[in-house]
């Protein structure tokens, strides 16, 4: 699991520093900001597409919905009673 987490992290800070050092070079390349603020955008919409058409792994969700049979728990049962003013 660490190794994965390690590889998002990998990935987030080499796409942040290629967008800073893109977003720098477009701007000295056009005069301003704009072809950057709409491939950033575009880019967007790309990941919310492919976002989209994800489903969960097989066997994600709630124990009561994996489980044949399971009850879901119900608030409250099984705990202790708080004690009466006075400790008792």
């Amino acid at each position: 699991m660490g190794t994965l987490f390690d590889r998002i992290y990998l990935v987030h800070m080499v796409g942040a520093a290629l967008a800073a050092h893109n977003g720098g070079f477009f701007r000295d390349l056009a005069g301003d900001y704009h072809l950057v603020f709409v491939s950033a955008a575009l880019l967007g919409f790309v990941a919310v597409a492919l976002s989209l058409g994800m489903s969960p792994p097989e066997g994600v969700g709630a124990p009561s919905a994996r489980t044949p049979g399971a009850v879901p728990a119900q608030r409250g049962v099984g705990l202790p009673r708080p004690l009466a003013p006075g400790g008792r």
